[in-house]
């Protein structure tokens, strides 16, 4: 059971303890799919290949989605456990990094979309305990100012 301190707080909850009833300032995420993209100028059908992860947000009855590479996880990664060493050890660690020919195999793809699921709930329950979710780089890794923006209910 989690108690706001104030209306300016936000709350994270797993998406499995989530309604759409609580108020504006709580919300939750997840990572339902991914897709192959590829950069335009590319002569090769497999050349400069990547992966976007796609980011659901609820927050009372809005719901926003993002799309990130996985090296916007890394460089997010980075950031927090610089600025909160702490935190960042009690983290799980990110999926690895995948080479050529594994950025095809679907399993391995979709093990890692569950893996990033895992690593953001982790994450987001610390920092929500820790009154952190107003950070500058959560606050843009996820676009939170969705939420901040939203009246209070």
């Amino acid at each position: 059971f989690y108690v706001m301190k104030s209306e300016d707080d936000l709350l994270f909850f797993p998406i499995d303890q989530f309604s759409t009833r609580y108020k504006a300032k709580i919300f939750t995420l997840k990572i339902p799919s991914w897709s192959y993209n590829q950069i335009p100028s590319s002569c090769s059908l497999f050349e400069n290949v990547f992966i976007l992860y796609d980011i659901q947000i609820l927050s009372g009855k809005a719901q926003w989605n993002l799309r990130k590479r996985y090296s916007e996880f890394v460089e997010f990664h980075r950031k927090i456990v610089n600025k909160y060493p702490v935190i960042g050890k009690s983290l799980p660690l990110l999926p690895p990094k995948s080479c050529y020919p594994i950025l095809y195999d679907v399993n391995f793809l979709n093990c890692r979309k569950q893996l990033l699921q895992l690593y953001l709930e982790a994450l987001l329950r610390i920092l929500s305990s820790e009154k952190l979710l107003k950070d500058v780089d959560v606050e843009n890794f996820l676009q939170l100012q969705v939420i901040l923006q939203q009246p209070t209910n």
